[in-house]
C-alpha cells in the first residue's frame, strides 16, 4: 500500500489545478513585461522608466489578461521630494515659486509618465493652490516674484488639462484611486482666481492677462476694476472665441471709494477639458461627454463674491459644437453627492443657440463654472418591459371604452357617461404619456408635453371626484336620478385647464427642461400636481364613506328605497378601488420616469396591468350596462348572482328600471288589496312608499297595463282593478306630471258599480 503523504497531495492537487484552470499567456504592454499567470490572480511587477513601485494587472479566470493596468502604484521619489516640500514652505512665496517652477517642467509630457506620476503632480499643485501665499503679500513687496508664481503654477496647470497626453492616466486614475480628484483640482484652480485677484487690489496691479503665457487649454483674465460705471466685457480670441459681458449693477456704485474696488476673475476651458473629467463607469457623481456638453466652460468670478443673486443678468457667449436636446445653462455644484451638474431654472435663461456662428448665449443672475448641458444621463426611451404594459393598458383601455359605449350607444344613462368621459381622459393620456414623455428633441413639442401629462393627472383625479359626486347625490335623494352630465364635464375638463393655465402663467420654465417631458420630482412645481390630487382624493374618500354610512341607515331606516339603493353598491366599490390605484400608479411612473431605477420601472409595470384589469372588470364586464345588453342577447350573465335588471341603473331621468316598476307596482296592490276593496276615493288615504322618489315618472296607462300583468297571476281579475284603486294610484302612488310627448290616457275600463 503506497501511502500519499502531505507534500506529494499538494503536489497532485497543484498539477490538476494547472491542467483545468486557464492562464494567461506572457505578454508585454509598453515597457512592461506581464509573465504567465493562472486564471483569477492578480499580477504585480516593476514599473520601468521613471516610476518606482509597482502596477497590477487582473488575469481573468477565462484565461485572457484583463485591458486595464493599474498604474496609479507607480510613482516618483523625486515628485515625492517635491510634495514634501511643497507641504513645508507654507505660504514661502519665494519657495512656492521655485518648486512650481520645477513642477512646469515635470508636467511638460517630457519621459514616461504614469498615473501615479500624475497624481502626484495634482497633489503638489493642489497644496500650492490652497497655500494662500498671495494672500500674505503688502503693497510694498515687489511683485516680480509673486507673477512668475502665478505664471508657473497657470502653465503647470494648462500641462496636467492636455487631454492629449493624460486622458488615459486621468481615466487610470479615476478608476483606481480617485474618482473625485479632477473635480477637486478643477474648483481648487477656479478658487486660486479669488486669491488672484485680492492680490493684485492689495498690491494696486495693472490687469494681469495670461496672453504672454503659453497656455493652450484654457484662458485667464485677472483684473482690478476702478470705473464701474460701464458693463465689463471680457473677450477671448480664437479657438476659444468666448465673450464675458458682467453688467454695472452688480459692480460697486461708488468707484471713488478704494474699499469697494473689485476684481475679476474670468477663466475659459477648451473642450479637450472634457475629456478628462471621471465618465459614469468610474462611479463618479458626472458624465461629461460630446453627447451632453455641447459648449465650453466658462468660469466667471468677482472678489468679493457677491451674497445675493444680481438684479441684471451675466451673459456668456461661446463656442458650442451641437444643438443638443432639451439644453440648460448648468453650473458645477463641486459639493453636491449625486451630481456636480445643475440645472438652474430660476436664475439663468434658456440657452439661446446662434447657428451662424454655431455659438450659444446663456444669461444667468449669478457667477460660477458654466457649460450648456443637453439630455444627459437619460434612457431616452421606455423600458421595452413598460412600453409593452403601458400598450396593454391602452388596449384594454380601449376595449371597456368600446364595451361602455355599445351598452350605453342611446347615452340613456348618465353614469355611464361619465364613466366614458373617465375612460377617454384615461386613454388619451396615456397615450400621451407613451408618444411624448422623451420628445426632448423639440423644446416647445417637449413642454406641451408636460403640460398636457400636468393636465391630464389632474383631469382624472376630477373626474373621480365627479363619480363620487353624482353617487352622493343618488344616495341622498334616494333616487338613480342625478343632474345633467354636461355639469360634471366643466367639473372634470375644465378646472384642471384653469389650475394648469395659472400655474403655467406664474412660472413656465420647469416645464418640459429636464431629461424627460414631465414635470420634474425635484422641482416645487411638482406640489402644485401633488397638493391638488391629495384635496381631491381626500374629498373622494369622505363621499363614498358617506354614500356607504347613508346605505347603511337605509337598512334601519327606509327598507323600501333599499333594494333600488343596492344598484350603487358596486359602483362606490369600483371608486373606493380605482382612485387609490391611479395615485399609486402616477407615484410610480413619476418614480421611474425621475430616477431611472429598475426597482420604480417593474412597480411602473405592474401598477399599470393592475390598474388596466381593475378598470375592465369593474367598469366593463361590471357595468350594469354590460351586463343587461349581455342578457338580452345571450341570457344571464355567469358573473352575476342575481339577475341584472335588479341591478340595473336608470338610463335617463324620469325612468325605472324594470324592477323598480314591479317592487312600486307590488307595494301599490297590496296596500290596496290590504284596504276595503270598495273604498271610494276620498283623497285622505296614504300610501307607504320609497320617500324621495318621484315614481321613475311612470304615466297612468303604464300602470294600468303593469298591474293587470302582475295582477292577475295572484288571483285577481281586471275587475279587481276598481277606479278606485286606479285613482288612488295616479294621485298617490304615481304622481301626475306633464309630459308633452305623452298621448292623452284612453279609459279602457268600466267602473263596476256595486
Amino acid at each position: 500500500m503506497i501511502v500519499i503523504k502531505p507534500v506529494w497531495f499538494i503536489a497532485l492537487l497543484q498539477t490538476v489545478h494547472q491542467a483545468t484552470c486557464q492562464q494567461c499567456q506572457q505578454e508585454t504592454v509598453g515597457d512592461l513585461t506581464w509573465p504567465k499567470a493562472s486564471g483569477g490572480e492578480n499580477v504585480t511587477v516593476q514599473c520601468g522608466g521613471t516610476g518606482e513601485g509597482e502596477a497590477i494587472r487582473l488575469c481573468k479566470s477565462s484565461g485572457i489578461w484583463h485591458s486595464d493596468i493599474n498604474y496609479t502604484g507607480c510613482t516618483s521619489q523625486v515628485l515625492e521630494d517635491l510634495y514634501i516640500r511643497t507641504w513645508n514652505a507654507s505660504s514661502n512665496v519665494t519657495t512656492l515659486e521655485e518648486i512650481s517652477r520645477e513642477l512646469e517642467v515635470e508636467t511638460n509630457g517630457g519621459g514616461n509618465f504614469y498615473s501615479g506620476q500624475l497624481a502626484q503632480c495634482v497633489q503638489i499643485l493642489q497644496v500650492i493652490l490652497n497655500a494662500g501665499a498671495l494672500n500674505t503679500l503688502s503693497g510694498t513687496v515687489d511683485t516680480t516674484v509673486a507673477d512668475s508664481l502665478i505664471k508657473n503654477v497657470l502653465d503647470a496647470a494648462d500641462n496636467l488639462l492636455n487631454a492629449e497626453l493624460f486622458a488615459s492616466m486621468w481615466s487610470n486614475i479615476h478608476q483606481y484611486k480617485d474618482g473625485e480628484l479632477f473635480l477637486t483640482f478643477l474648483q481648487d484652480l477656479e478658487g486660486f482666481g479669488e486669491n488672484v485677484t485680492s492680490y493684485l487690489i492689495r498690491v494696486n496691479h495693472q490687469p494681469l492677462k495670461l496672453s504672454f503665457m503659453q497656455t493652450t487649454h484654457f484662458k485667464s483674465i485677472y483684473e482690478v476694476l476702478l470705473d464701474t460705471s460701464i458693463d465689463v466685457s471680457h473677450g477671448f480670441p480664437s479657438p476659444f472665441t468666448t465673450n464675458v459681458t458682467i453688467p454695472r449693477s452688480v459692480l460697486p456704485s461708488s468707484p471713488s471709494d478704494p474699499a469697494k474696488n473689485i476684481s475679476i476673475a474670468t477663466l475659459v476651458f477648451a473642450s479637450t477639458v472634457r475629456e478628462l473629467f471621471p465618465n459614469q463607469t468610474h462611479n463618479s457623481r458626472i458624465l461629461v461627454d460630446d453627447r451632453n456638453i455641447s459648449s465650453l466652460f466658462v468660469s466667471c468670478n468677482i472678489y468679493p463674491q457677491p451674497t445675493t443673486p444680481f438684479q441684471d443678468f451675466v451673459e456668456i457667449r461661446t463656442p458650442n459644437k451641437n444643438v443638443l436636446p432639451n439644453s440648460t445653462c448648468s453650473y458645477l455644484q463641486y459639493n453636491d453627492t449625486e451630481s456636480v451638474w445643475k440645472k438652474d431654472l430660476k436664475l439663468c435663461e434658456k440657452p439661446v443657440f446662434h447657428i451662424e456662428d454655431n455659438t450659444v448665449t446663456c444669461k444667468c443672475k449669478h457667477l460660477t463654472t458654466f457649460a450648456v448641458i443637453g439630455s444627459y444621463n437619460t434612457r431616452g426611451v421606455l423600458p421595452n418591459g413598460i412600453l409593452v404594459s403601458m400598450v396593454f393598458y391602452l388596449v384594454i383601455t380601449a376595449a371597456t371604452f368600446c364595451l361602455v359605449l355599445y351598452a350605453n350607444r342611446n347615452f340613456d344613462s348618465d353614469r355611464a357617461s361619465l364613466v366614458l368621459c373617465f375612460l377617454a381622459t384615461l386613454f388619451t393620456g396615456h397615450l400621451t404619456l407613451v408618444t411624448g414623455i422623451y420628445a426632448i428633441d423639440n423644446k416647445d413639442a417637449c413642454r406641451a408635453v408636460a403640460l398636457l401629462l400636468y393636465y391630464f393627472q389632474l383631469s382624472y383625479s376630477f373626474w373621480m371626484l365627479a363619480q363620487s359626486v353624482q353617487l352622493v347625490l343618488k344616495v341622498t335623494y334616494k333616487t338613480v336620478e342625478t343632474g345633467t352630465v354636461a355639469q360634471f364635464c366643466a367639473l372634470g375638463w375644465i378646472t384642471p385647464l384653469f389650475v394648469v393655465a395659472s400655474m403655467a402663467g406664474l412660472d413656465l420654465e420647469p416645464y418640459g427642461r429636464g431629461n424627460h417631458c414631465a414635470i420634474p420630482l425635484s422641482n416645487g412645481v411638482i406640489f402644485a400636481l401633488i397638493v391638488p390630487i391629495t384635496l381631491i382624493g381626500c374629498t373622494n374618500f369622505v363621499c363614498l364613506f358617506y354614500a356607504f354610512y347613508c346605505i347603511y341607515r337605509l337598512k334601519k331606516t327606509d327598507r323600501k328605497c333599499l333594494a333600488q339603493m343596492n344598484i350603487i353598491l358596486p359602483n362606490i366599490r369600483a371608486c373606493l378601488i380605482i382612485i387609490p390605484l391611479e395615485i399609486i400608479e402616477w407615484a410610480f411612473t413619476s418614480l421611474s420616469i425621475d430616477f431611472e431605477f429598475t426597482v420604480f420601472d417593474v412597480l411602473w409595470a405592474l401598477s399599470v396591468v393592475i390598474m388596466g384589469i381593475f378598470v375592465f372588470l369593474f367598469y366593463g364586464i361590471g357595468s350594469s350596462e354590460v351586463v343587461v345588453e349581455y342578457e338580452k342577447h345571450f341570457g344571464p350573465c355567469c358573473w352575476q348572482h342575481k339577475k341584472s335588471s335588479a341591478v340595473h341603473d336608470s338610463p335617463r331621468p324620469g325612468w325605472r328600471d324594470e324592477i323598480s316598476q314591479i317592487s312600486q307596482f307590488r307595494e301599490a296592490s297590496s296596500i290596496m288589496r290590504d284596504m276595503d276593496s270598495i273604498a271610494t276615493v276620498t283623497g285622505n288615504g296614504a300610501v307607504a312608499g320609497c320617500s324621495g322618489v318621484n315614481n321613475g315618472g311612470l304615466e297612468p296607462d303604464d300602470v294600468l297595463a303593469r298591474g293587470k300583468e302582475l295582477n292577475e297571476p295572484t288571483g285577481l281579475t281586471s275587475s279587481s282593478l276598481t277606479s278606485s284603486f286606479m285613482l288612488k294610484t295616479k294621485l298617490k302612488v304615481f304622481p301626475l306630471r306633464k309630459n308633452n310627448n305623452d298621448q292623452p290616457a284612453k279609459n279602457h275600463h268600466q267602473d263596476n258599480p256595486r
